[in-house]
């Protein structure tokens, strides 16, 4: 029987330009073992007892250099099967805004990256569940309903306090 797991975490970063909101797009490595030469939001597996919100922290910085100005739990819960595992996985989605001059530095798991407007962005990622982050994060983060207003993280939840 199939178990239910949650061990993934997934943040969609975007940035507020004078041209509109734009969303980080990575490109995973050829040397990949899994998935390689896809587009993808950041995703990443928790270590042993570490909180989401640690997770997604940790995520950002091993992966772009990036640090956060504000910092959010999307409404929303990404889900998967992995055939594998024989397990269903959840994932809970973050976002995360950094400055508009941001530029990520990324690590060997990504080979070029992309600041892109949400229907580029939709476009250039794989994964259906990415591609939802990416219209919910721009419907209720970016756009500033209520969702948003009530799901920031305090500054001290993000330093796991």
């Amino acid at each position: 029987m199939a178990s239910v797991r949650s061990t993934i975490v997934e943040l969609c970063v975007f940035k507020r330009t004078k041209k509109g909101p734009l969303y980080l797009v990575l490109k995973r490595s050829s040397t990949e073992r899994l998935y390689p030469d896809i587009w993808q939001i950041i995703t990443g597996k928790l270590k042993e007892r570490e909180k989401a919100a640690i997770a997604v922290l940790r995520e950002l910085k091993e992966e772009t250099g990036l640090l956060p100005k504000r910092l959010w739990v999307v409404p929303a819960v990404d889900s998967f099967f992995d055939p594998v595992g024989d397990a269903v996985e959840l994932c809970p989605l973050f976002a995360a805004e950094v400055e508009a001059t941001s530029v990520p530095t990324l690590s060997s798991e990504h080979r070029e990256f992309v600041w892109a407007g949400m229907k580029q962005a939709r476009k250039l990622l794989v994964w259906p569940g990415h591609k939802d982050a990416v219209k919910t994060v721009h419907d209720y983060i970016v756009a500033g309903r209520e969702a948003g207003r009530l799901t920031e993280l305090e500054p001290n939840a993000q330093k796991g306090k």
